[in-house]
């Protein structure tokens, strides 16, 4: 059973993580115009340091495959090598469910 199953959000945040029988489930707690952040390490980051283990590493394009099969609308996305704060292949998404309306405005407070 999933964590938080049958709970809806806004947003949901994910780093550093990928276990891939909960991945698809995401979409499926998010109300409509929900946001998906997502970033998490890619392979190639065996290279650099661990995670090493190819089951916790996304494939090329896996976010993307990821995003379209659960019908998502990318917003942005990235598979690339940072080297701060350690050497890491990573790919990164954000993505929303449904047709945004409007757009997200962005707010800092500084």
């Amino acid at each position: 059973m999933v964590p938080l199953t049958g709970s809806i959000f806004s947003s949901i945040i994910v780093t550093n993580y990928l276990y891939r029988p909960y991945l698809d489930e995401l979409p499926k707690m998010l109300q409509n115009e929900g946001v998906l952040i997502y970033e998490t390490f890619a392979q190639g980051n065996g290279e650099g340091g661990k995670p090493t283990n190819p089951n916790f590493l996304l494939k090329p394009g896996g976010l993307l495959d990821f995003a379209l099969r659960n019908s998502l609308k990318m917003l942005a996305y990235e598979d690339i090598y940072v080297d701060q704060p350690k050497p890491t292949m990573v790919q990164r998404l954000c993505a929303v469910t449904g047709h945004l309306k409007q757009r997200i405005p962005l707010q800092f407070q500084g």
